[in-house]
């Protein structure tokens, strides 16, 4: 592979971010109810940003929160008709 060719490659590569990271306070919430913790928390123009270790069992209790929020929403709507 050429220079040229190796430098075009290397202009579109994208950071892998090895955190998670939630400015949702819902979801942070959710989360510390559920045993999932935190790393450490950024902020970025006023905003706490929270990052969290990325894991299955993050993945899973972020699954789990959409999941509540859609059927919350669900019952909202069927409240109102």
């Amino acid at each position: 592979m050429s220079d040229k060719e190796n430098n075009v490659k290397s202009k579109h590569r994208v950071p892998f971010d090895r955190e998670y990271a939630t400015s949702y306070r819902s979801e942070v919430k959710w989360l510390a109810e559920h045993g999932i913790r935190y790393e450490f928390v950024k902020e970025i123009n006023t905003i706490s940003t929270y990052k969290y270790k990325k894991n299955s069992d993050l993945y899973f209790m972020l699954g789990e929160f959409y999941k509540s929020l859609e059927s919350r929403n669900v019952k909202d709507l069927e409240e109102k008709n």
